[in-house]
């Protein structure tokens, strides 16, 4: 059969005929093996001790090094379009109206992805499997939340069948995701316009006076 005006021929299935769904890709079992598992629970020493939390040996040995870890994507929308929040159980965030009075574990891993044009990461319920380069130490984010655990993510996968996912989606088409401004982003100056999203730093520079110690 040939389809009009495309000059290409097609042979015409059979009545009853069902199309073959092409399998979804996995991450190569090579990059699997090149990367060290971890656990939410091998991050920081347990019970705490007087000096508060700590990374355990593991967690440090690992840092700087390839590392793959499981759990839940946070149900919440960052201002940072490069990076979600991950836990080990399913949980969900929203900054605008809890802040830092959270309950966010201290466990909890900061994922950066690779910034793909007008895309963001965007919520997916499944349980996944992350791949990528360890970072420790505090870091002032762009929301003005410290991170203390970070992953330059390569690969997302679902824990259950090892198939890559994609979470990244346009962000027009993410209602709940707050569009930075310029003022929220950077060096976070003084603005008289009520933020977009939470931020502790700005909304208190915001609340000072000139009689504020």
């Amino acid at each position: 059969m040939t389809l009009a005006g495309g000059g290409a021929s097609e042979e015409a299935k059979p009545a009853g005929a069902t199309q073959v769904e092409q399998e979804p890709k996995a991450f190569p079992e090579e990059s699997r093996r090149s990367h060290e598992p971890l656990s939410f629970d091998e991050v920081f020493v347990t019970p705490a001790g007087p000096k508060g939390l700590e990374y355990t040996a593991k967690i440090k040995e690992l840092n700087g090094r390839k590392i793959c870890i499981t759990g839940f994507m946070v149900r919440h929308a960052d201002i940072d379009t490069s990076a979600f929040l991950f836990c080990a159980t399913p949980r969900a965030y929203n900054e605008r109206e809890e802040g830092l009075a959270d309950s966010i574990p201290p466990q909890m891993l900061y994922v950066i992805l690779p910034v793909r044009g007008h895309d963001a990461p965007a919520w997916r319920r499944e349980k996944m499997t992350l791949y990528g380069t360890l970072e420790l130490g505090s870091h002032q984010e762009l929301s003005g939340r410290v991170s203390h655990l970070r992953l330059r993510c390569e690969a997302v996968t679902d824990a259950r069948t090892g198939a890559l996912l994609e979470v990244r989606k346009p962000i027009a088409f993410q209602s709940g995701r707050a569009v930075p401004l310029p003022s929220d982003v950077g060096a976070l100056p003084r603005s008289d316009a009520p933020a977009p999203f939470f931020n502790p730093r700005r909304n208190r520079d915001n609340n000072l006076t000139p009689d504020t110690p």
